[in-house]
């Protein structure tokens, strides 16, 4: 995947094209992004009422390597944000 795009903007960007298996990993992604992050391939294909293949398939399909490499490029740009934890973080560190 391209690092200089979100894994949101890939998914909104490929959105129209995906099964509506992918579409409802989709909409799970971006309705919960945060809780995604710390979800196992299972959990995420129950969440979304798919399967583990169409998780894994799904993916691929966006330009990762696996779920893994999807949770980690989530989890960073999550961590990205200017969040009211990170900046806490951010403060108290830098004293």
């Amino acid at each position: 995947m391209n690092e200089a795009r979100s894994v949101l903007g890939v998914i909104c960007s490929a959105y129209d094209s995906f099964f509506e298996a992918e579409k409802k990993i989709a909409d799970f992604l971006i309705e919960h992004k945060a809780e995604a992050a710390g979800m196992t391939v299972g959990e995420l294909a129950r969440a979304s009422q798919t399967s583990d293949a169409t998780v894994s398939r799904f993916c691929r399909r966006c330009g990762f390597k696996g779920f893994q490499d999807l949770k980690l490029a989530l989890t960073r740009e999550l961590l990205d944000r200017r969040s009211p934890m990170r900046l806490t973080v951010m403060i108290w560190t830098s004293r």
